[in-house]
């Protein structure tokens, strides 16, 4: 079954639970796949929760909680990776050090990388700002370098995902939230 939605029925759709990040409906314009991103994961996983079974013009909505694969330069997902650090500098530091930028939401240890660190924000703008401001400075006597993390590792074997069945264009692929519509 098609059925169209409008720009504005999208927006009022899935923009009461956050500030939309993109929204991405397949080439054909028929809206059967929608994917949309947040910029904070919360809003995302709440839209998921509260959308699942929605009906919209008699067509109930399939919604999926969507994990990026296959990219090989994924944006910004609000995780970044803080490499040469000092190896002793405790989580709370960096808490607090990164933290004054948003609020977090885990901060992870590389367990053959003592001075490398994961610091994961839940808003992709708040890990953007602490990237920005916080790239190259000094740190526990050591000048750090902040990047961007990339989706994959051992992370990626204890995660589900959900495959599309078509290939939407490549800067949809970063997208946290998907819809499918059928």
């Amino acid at each position: 079954m098609i059925f169209m939605l409008s720009p504005d029925d999208l927006q009022t759709i899935f923009g009461q639970f956050g500030d939309l990040r993109a929204i991405f409906t397949d080439a054909a314009q028929t809206h059967q796949y929608i994917l949309v991103s947040y910029y904070d994961i919360r809003h995302a996983k709440n839209a998921v929760r509260r959308l699942v079974g929605y009906r919209y013009q008699n067509v109930c909505m399939d919604i999926h909680y969507s994990i990026p694969v296959g990219v090989e330069a994924v944006q910004n997902q609000g995780t970044l990776v803080v490499f040469n650090l000092d190896q002793n500098i405790a989580n709370e530091e960096l808490a607090r050090l990164f933290g004054t930028y948003g609020e977090l939401k885990e901060i992870r240890e590389t367990p053959n990388k003592k001075h490398h660190r994961f610091i994961e924000f839940f808003d992709v703008r708040e890990a953007e700002a602490a990237m920005t401001a916080l790239n190259r400075k000094e740190i526990g006597g050591k000048r750090i370098k902040i990047e961007s993390s990339r989706p994959g590792g051992a992370r990626r074997n204890m995660v589900q995902r959900v495959q599309p069945m078509w290939a939407p264009p490549q800067e949809a692929l970063h997208l946290e939230s998907m819809l499918l519509a059928h």
